[in-house]
């Protein structure tokens, strides 16, 4: 399947246009079990969960509720995901469930760069976790990420965050998310 055909069965909860940097960017969200066309797979992210809290991490430009990252040769998405969050956060990942994907689409020319080998489309796959044991030797300091810390959901509720964040974090699904025994946002 290629990424005209995935678009096509997919169904989309949010759409935004948002500005990184030059580019700007369409962003859709969607909680489809089914894979983007693994070329167009740009990273992996999770929202980590702990008991009734949520991992906030700080980057440079913004707060945000998605860590993770590039995938390396041969790496398994699962497998990215524990790499990247342990990086970033310092937390393993004790448990994961798939729970949809962002589609990113280029609204402005090539940007050149990394970002060429997925224009004009890209997708990040995007899973619930559940926060395991903290490594501080694993934290790697000085990394993109200023700050990731568990916060609790009134504070997460007052941040401001993407459209495709709120939808992983839907306000339906507030309870839910402040069980401990519940993996997903959405």
């Amino acid at each position: 399947m290629d990424v005209a055909e995935y678009l096509q069965i997919t169904e989309f909860g949010t759409e935004e246009l948002v500005q990184w940097g030059e580019m700007t960017l369409c962003v859709r969200a969607s909680d489809t079990m089914v894979l983007p066309p693994p070329p167009a797979v740009a990273s992996v992210r999770g929202m980590l969960l702990r008991a009734s809290k949520v991992m906030v991490v700080e980057a440079p430009d913004r707060k945000h509720l998605l860590p993770g990252g590039r995938c390396e040769t041969g790496e398994s998405y699962e497998a990215t995901l524990r790499r990247e969050v342990l990086g970033e956060t310092g937390y393993e990942v004790a448990e994961l469930e798939r729970i949809g994907v962002l589609h990113y689409e280029h609204r402005t020319p090539d940007p050149g760069g990394w970002a060429s080998q997925h224009y004009p489309h890209f997708f990040q796959v995007i899973y619930g976790c559940r926060a395991g044991e903290f490594v501080s030797s694993k934290r790697q300091p000085g990394a993109y990420e200023i700050a990731a810390e568990f916060r609790d959901w009134p504070y997460i509720q007052k941040l401001t965050l993407m459209d495709s964040e709120k939808f992983f974090r839907s306000e339906e699904h507030t309870s839910e998310l402040q069980s401990p025994d519940h993996l997903v946002c959405r």
